[in-house]
Formats: C-alpha cells, structure tokens, sequence
C-alpha cells in the first residue's frame, strides 16, 4: 500500500472513529449508523465519505425550524424524540405521557430549531486542523502532499 493510501486510510478511520465517540449516546443507533467508504481510482484510495443517518448531520449542524408547509419525515420527527425518550429511560413527571413529552419536544424543535452540538461538530475542524496537517507535515508524505490537500481541501 502506497504511503498516500496508508494516509488517507489512517485519516479517514481516525475521523470516523473520532465522530463516533463524540456523538451522545442513548440507544447508540446515530452512532452505530457512522461508516466510513472509501473512493479508489485503481489501486489508489482518493477519498472517503463518512456517512450517517440525518440525526448525525443535525448534530454536527443544528436543525433549523421546519418551514411552513413542509412535509412530514419518515419516521416523524415526534416518532424519533419518543424513541429517544425511550433508549434515555426518561419518565415525564405527574400525568403526562411519553407521547406527550415527545409532542411537546418535538413542536419545540419545530417552531425554533436547535444549535449544534459542538463536540461532533469539532471533530473535523480538530482532526483537519491537527492531526492530519502534522502528518502531511512528516517527509515521509512530501511527494503526495499537494494532491491531498487538494482532495481534502485544506
């Protein structure tokens, strides 16, 4: 394996498993959707996508409010809160219902959205800035240096 498929590789798996540990847990299911695949040309490995399910990117992103008129997801977004309600063991206090708490969470989130949660969304501006920038940095990589950089965007 070429020195540039052993970077790229190295990275992309560092990243992946990074992402993973960085996600909150409550039944483990956005966390055990990350995956890594890489692209090849060949023999040689030119890139990966990391890939998740949506409650993964919303993490790394925020979830903007729901625009009028948009359609409902598969499964709802109130259907997922109670699932998540479930895997965390919450118990709503007094006489409210687990639907209940789930319905009122997920008009919240509706109506006003959320922020990201910084620790997933720094994974990749700690690992891009760090760890894969002091390996580029090695002259062990200098000849494959400019074209990861470019495949990466760095």
């Amino acid at each position: 394996m070429s020195s540039s498929n052993k970077l790229i590789e190295s990275f992309g798996n560092k990243l992946t498993k990074e992402l993973k540990d960085s996600i909150p847990r409550a039944s483990g299911k956005s966390s055990d959707s990350v995956n890594i695949e890489f692209t090849r040309e060949k023999d040689r490995l030119t890139g990966f996508k990391i890939k998740g399910e949506e409650s993964v990117e919303a993490l790394r992103y925020g979830r903007r409010k729901t625009p009028n008129g948009a359609s409902a997801g598969d499964p709802t977004l109130r259907t997922a809160i109670l699932g998540w309600i479930k895997s965390k063991g919450i118990r709503p206090d007094g006489n409210m219902t687990l639907n209940s708490l789930a319905y009122l969470i997920a008009r919240k989130i509706h109506k006003r959205g959320f922020k990201k949660n910084a620790k997933v969304a720094n994974v990749f501006d700690n690992i891009k800035t760090k760890s894969f920038r002091q390996a580029l940095q090695r002259s062990e990589w200098e000849g494959e240096k400019d074209r990861i950089i470019k495949a990466f965007n760095l």
